[in-house]
């Protein structure tokens, strides 16, 4: 099952993974720089419910990028939490892709989380999804 949830708050991350149970694969897109130094730690803990994670690059909405507040430095710390082998940090919407495709039958959710372009990625996946 494949689910796309707005969930771009440490909160609402918690509460979607709560309600699938079953092995989930997540790829989640930080929304905004500020957002996620804000709420780094909460985020980190939230974040490593997934059994796999994928995070892809921060969507900016017209920030700059802060230092140690971007998609990698929140990899690299939720790496720490869980299994380095189960975080991933994927700069691009094509790798993003591979991956999902590559993992997808290794579990029994996939979940979209964040605002900002991630959703672009549903239109590209259908086809391999189905």
């Amino acid at each position: 099952k494949v689910v796309f949830d707005y969930a771009h708050h440490p909160t609402q991350i918690r509460n979607i993974l709560s309600i699938y149970q079953g092995r989930k694969l997540v790829v989640f897109q930080p929304h905004t720089y500020s957002r996620t130094q804000a709420y780094f730690d909460d985020f980190c803990l939230a974040l490593s419910l997934a059994d796999h994670l994928v995070i892809m690059e921060t969507y900016g909405a017209r920030e700059c990028v802060i230092d140690g507040a971007d998609s990698s430095c929140l990899a690299e710390q939720i790496s720490t939490i869980i299994a380095k082998k189960r975080v991933e940090y994927i700069k691009s919407t094509d790798k993003t892709i591979d991956c999902v495709i590559k993992h997808k039958n290794n579990f029994d959710y996939i979940l979209f989380l964040g605002a900002g372009d991630i959703y672009d990625l549903k239109g590209k996946l259908t086809p391999y999804l189905n």
